[in-house]
């Protein structure tokens, strides 16, 4: 009778590594979606002028939503100033009569583990859809004695026309008469589609083709339901193909359709000519039109996408005759 060996201990090292790095996509943040920017902040830095962040006083700072977007992160000029085992809690809250609300739309637990000043990058997994216009608040806890506090750094001024910081000590919210540093991080909610064109060679010689690149984006969460992008065929640059088609659209040149764009890039090149004769200096320019249907139905028209090229000095052969030199 055969006895089974038991498995090595690097086999088994081997397995567990492996399950490790099949867990580590469930276990970070979501991936970013494109055209993810900042969208509110007050950056002004006054020396190291904090407030204090520990078990009897939270500190908050309020912002006003400048557009309607979907939070990702927030980072604020943070510093762990004892045990770098203690932690700090940052959550996103409404407004609720000048002050923060109870409740809390997302928040996150970190760990500064020195004692440096940094600017923390706070992420969270769920992400609260903002309302432009609409006041929100950042929240900094913490369940650290003072000896173990948090510092959060401020401008020491009233630096940020659209909110106010305040501390609450014993349930209570009062004016910090400051703001603090914060920056606000996230993907605008509505459908944001964009065009822009460049020259592959921008210095053709007369007679030979130019690629005209457009590039497509949509930095929005919201799927634009139809895009149409227009050549209007400027004098000088006569078309000869495209490769729109690989990019989704739907209809021939010269009026490209794009039904469903959703968020993140594409392109597609319009190959030209350079007509012989073309005299060399001579600066032509390709433009190409934009509009499209956003998430509420309403037609959105973007200024002309347009790029140049300069026509280049077509080289001659000179030969030179012995007998005369």
């Amino acid at each position: 009778m055969s006895r089974r060996l038991p498995p090595s201990p690097l086999a088994v090292t081997f397995v567990l590594l492996l399950a490790a790095v099949a867990l580590v996509p469930f276990l970070g943040p979501p991936a970013a979606a494109f055209g993810e920017r900042s969208f509110d902040s007050n950056t002004v830095i006054s020396g190291t002028n904090n407030l204090l962040v520990y078990q009897s006083q939270s500190v908050a700072q309020s912002f006003l939503a400048s557009a309607s977007y979907r939070l990702t992160d927030v980072t604020l000029r943070l510093r762990n100033t004892g045990d770098t085992t203690r932690g700090i809690t940052i959550s996103i809250r409404t407004d609720a009569g000048g002050s923060p609300a109870s409740s809390s739309l997302t928040s996150r637990s970190i760990v500064l583990g020195n004692n440096d000043l940094t600017n923390a990058q706070i992420l969270f997994s769920t992400q609260p859809q903002l309302t432009a216009g609409v006041e929100y608040w950042i929240v900094a806890s913490s369940s650290s004695s003072v000896i173990n506090a948090y510092e959060w750094h401020h401008s020491n001024a009233d630096t940020y026309a659209n909110g106010q910081a305040m501390t609450n000590i014993g349930g209570f919210w009062s004016s910090a008469s400051t703001d603090m540093y914060f920056m606000t991080r996230g993907g605008e909610t509505a459908a944001n589609v964009s065009a822009s064109l460049v020259a592959l060679n921008p210095s053709p010689l007369p007679g030979n083709p130019v690629t005209f690149r457009l590039y497509l984006n949509n930095t929005g969460d919201t799927t634009a339901t139809t895009a149409w992008v227009n050549d209007t065929q400027a004098p000088g640059i006569p078309y000869v193909s495209d490769t729109a088609a690989t990019a989704g659209s739907t209809s021939p040149w010269p009026s490209f359709t794009f039904p469903n764009i959703g968020n993140g890039a594409r392109w597609f090149d319009v190959i030209a000519k350079v007509p012989i004769g073309t005299e060399s200096g001579t600066v032509l320019t390709k433009a190409l039109t934009l509009a499209y249907v956003d998430g509420t139905g309403s037609v959105v028209t973007r200024s002309p996408a347009q790029a140049s090229i300069l026509v280049g000095q077509q080289s001659k052969q000179v030969y030179l005759d012995p007998a005369s030199v």
